[in-house]
């Protein structure tokens, strides 16, 4: 099954993603593999739920954008085995970080935003999800194929 994502960009300075429900790939990956370098960030949020997945092939893809547009990237889920990416992919040059969700507040600091970026970010990780957890809510109810 196809993951559902929303993304956006925060105060032309952070991209913030959401993703969850299934496998990130098709046009949605392509789509953001054109966007993150388009947008111009040099901060990332990526944040998921436990249904999210991404292909050997797709984190290989993803982790050549994020490096090449030298990128801080920190993720956000509750996934150890995300976290464990995230890991590996600071072995292979990426400026990457991974928390839980209840560690929001140290992702901000990490990504080193100032303050009211910080909490316009926070506010748009919760929009997403909030974005994505209706649309998976919908599917699940079988009024929405994604």
């Amino acid at each position: 099954m196809d993951a559902i994502v929303e993304w956006s960009v925060v105060n032309d300075s952070v991209f913030v993603f959401y993703g969850d429900g299934g496998e990130f790939r098709g046009e949605p990956m392509e789509r953001w593999l054109r966007e993150v370098p388009a947008s111009g960030v040099r901060k990332y949020i990526g944040a998921t739920g436990l249904g999210f997945q991404l292909s050997g092939d797709t984190r290989k893809r993803c982790n050549t954008v994020l490096k090449a547009q030298q990128i801080r990237f920190v993720t956000i889920t509750d996934s150890a085995l995300v976290r464990g990416f995230a890991t590996a992919a600071s072995w292979f040059g990426i400026t990457i970080a991974a928390f839980p969700w209840h560690e929001l507040n140290d992702a901000m600091s990490w990504l080193e935003l100032d303050p009211k970026t910080a909490l316009d970010a926070m506010s748009a990780v919760k929009t997403n999800k909030f974005t994505v957890d209706q649309r998976l809510t919908a599917r699940k109810r079988g009024s929405l194929r994604v």
